[in-house]
């Protein structure tokens, strides 16, 4: 059953739902939205196997995506690693992605998603109908470009030992080219970000949630990255292969924790948005 929770050690307004009772939750992502809840879990959304299989598939040379650095220019050296373009700010492209090359990739990211999960089920298939299930009857989609070319429906997020994501907040994005051009059409004021766990990692790797929301006048921020995160109070979630969480990354700052043991964190996921006519909801990475 759902389980729902908001007591004074656990500030954030989460819910946790089994795969199989989407129906108790019939409206929950537009209750972040609105910022009536904060955190969504839904357990098992993906088979555990089918997620274990596939990470082995990612782990080869022949998966078929566009690796794209995070930190360094040089894709060899140890770096967080994105599968695919993600529409985001990083080291490597401080505007976010150029729009020609995000949309190519991103075409050959569906491509490549479709043969890795050939065996197990179709990703975006699945991804769609649990989406479906939380968002109130409204229609589910992947938003397109001016041009007609569709943007990506997620992105994979491969984190090695010895690094997790820095203390931040996801509604920082004016200056990225794609972000801009979504905003016309959706209420992109307080993202949501979501994603599934392919793999955790032995130790670490946790989702952290602070208590510091935007624009906070506590906030030390310098941009999207908060210069000091101590002082705060936060939550941590600890997730399993196959567990979907969805949450107020645009009202919360947040950072995941540095990754221990040999083991990666593989993620795989992006943002939703609401249509401004609050017909649609839109995913993507």
């Amino acid at each position: 059953m759902a389980t729902e929770t908001a007591v004074a050690s656990e500030f954030l307004r989460t819910v946790e739902v089994h795969a199989g009772e989407l129906d108790r939750l019939p409206d929950g992502l537009h209750r972040i939205f609105r910022d009536d809840l904060d955190v969504l879990i839904v357990r098992s959304a993906f088979p555990a196997a089918t997620m274990g299989h596939v990470v082995e598939l990612l782990q080869r040379t022949e998966h078929g995506f566009v690796r794209m650095p995070q930190e360094f220019h040089d894709i060899e050296r140890e770096q967080i690693v994105f599968y695919g373009d993600a529409m985001s700010h990083n080291s490597v492209d401080e505007q976010g992605p150029p729009m020609e090359r995000y949309l190519a990739n991103a075409a050959i990211w569906r491509e490549a998603c479709r043969q890795l999960f050939a065996a197990d089920g179709d990703y975006e298939t699945r991804l769609s109908a649990i989406f479906c299930s939380l968002s109130g009857g409204r229609r589910v989609d992947v938003p397109h470009y001016s041009d007609g070319r569709t943007y990506g429906p997620s992105t994979i997020r491969m984190i090695p030992s010895g690094r997790g994501a820095p203390f931040h907040i996801d509604n920082y994005f004016d200056g990225v080219e794609g972000w801009q051009y979504l905003a016309k059409t959706m209420n992109l004021q307080y993202p949501i970000n979501f994603f599934t766990m392919m793999s955790p990692p032995e130790g670490g790797g946790e989702i952290e949630v602070s208590e510091l929301r935007f624009n906070d006048p506590r906030s030390t921020a310098d941009g999207a990255i908060n210069k000091d995160d101590s002082g705060f109070a936060s939550q941590r979630f600890s997730l399993q292969a196959g567990d979907l969480f969805a949450f107020a990354a645009g009202r919360f700052w947040h950072r995941v924790r540095e990754v221990r043991g040999p083991r990666p964190r593989w993620t795989i996921g992006g943002f939703l948005g609401f249509a401004t006519d609050d017909r649609t909801l839109f995913y993507w990475g």
